[in-house]
């Protein structure tokens, strides 16, 4: 069994979220509020995708905010996990990362240290067989807009033809034209 990168990544996003809020919610009483509120997206986003304003911003509230600097760090390191060469350099590096996500002092990377840990072996598993559900996972989105989207066909037959072409299950008309005899 392989845990798809894309869950861990998710677990990493809501452990620094859940810090942004907490330390948010703590500056409504002293200051940093307003530099705080507002910068989701900027804890989510990898330091080399910023643009210059959202780096100095960033920078501004880490200077003023131990956590969230903390949080924010961890992040960016766990970027290296997935560029690990084979199981063994990255079960070092899981462990290490998982040892300072628990010495960190916030709640939230330690319960992400704990499921990290519980969940190690799938997790690595992937560098063993080095795949992804990303595929399914994308035809499985498609087919959900794609039910949305069609609700109050009663023909299933249809419905399938259309997950079929959305899917590129089915060749496009104009090679099926031209392929037959009769047109």
């Amino acid at each position: 069994m392989v845990f798809d990168k894309f869950h861990v990544y998710g677990y990493l996003s809501e452990a620094i979220d859940q810090v942004r809020r907490d330390e948010q919610n703590r500056a409504m009483k002293e200051q940093g509020y307003a530099l705080i509120k507002g910068t989701r997206w900027l804890w989510l986003k990898s330091r080399n995708k910023l643009k210059r304003k959202q780096r100095q911003t960033l920078d501004e509230i880490m200077a003023l905010n131990k956590n969230l600097h903390k949080a924010y760090l961890l992040k960016e390191d766990f970027a290296d996990f997935y560029a690990c060469e084979n199981r063994e350099e990255a079960e070092a590096f899981l462990k290490q990362w998982i040892r300072r996500c628990t010495r960190s002092g916030l709640y939230p990377f330690k319960q992400l240290a704990r499921r990290l840990n519980r969940w190690k072996e799938g997790i690595l598993a992937y560098f063993e067989h080095r795949i992804t559900n990303a595929v399914s996972e994308g035809i499985n989105n498609k087919i959900k807009v794609l039910k949305r989207r069609s609700y109050g066909f009663h023909d299933f037959h249809y419905f399938l033809l259309k997950i079929m072409d959305a899917t590129g299950a089915l060749p496009p008309l104009n090679s099926a034209i031209a392929n037959d005899p009769q047109f």
